[in-house]
């Protein structure tokens, strides 16, 4: 079993209006109400990093569409005992835009070094 640490050290900062405004305007754009979080998150690591997750949704997306031509083309195999180039290539074709996309993501996450 695995117990969270939980923090044992209470520091107090005090902040003015306009910094506690600007702190909530920094929370709503990292996506989180978590003000303790958020505040424990920047004072360690310096800063938040938001993700766009739109490229692993897209590459989700093209798993989906590659496994289910993968299993239609599984099922007619099995069935009949044909299967056809056009389907070969067009799961080629796919599993190359997914490749692409990947190594799109892994470039624009390199650059985070």
């Amino acid at each position: 079993m695995s117990r969270k640490k939980t923090p044992k050290v209470e520091i107090k900062v005090r902040f003015t209006p306009d910094q506690v405004e600007m702190i909530h305007d920094r929370m709503k754009a990292a996506h989180t109400d978590n003000r303790e979080g958020f505040i424990r998150k920047m004072a360690l690591d310096g800063f938040i990093l938001e993700v766009d997750a739109a490229p692993f949704k897209e590459m989700c997306r093209l798993l989906r569409s590659i496994s289910n031509s993968f299993n239609q083309v599984a099922k007619r195999a099995n069935s009949s005992g044909n299967v056809y180039e056009t389907d070969l290539l067009d799961m080629a074709q796919k599993q190359n835009k997914l490749w692409d996309a990947l190594n799109q993501l892994i470039v624009r996450l390199g650059f985070l070094k």
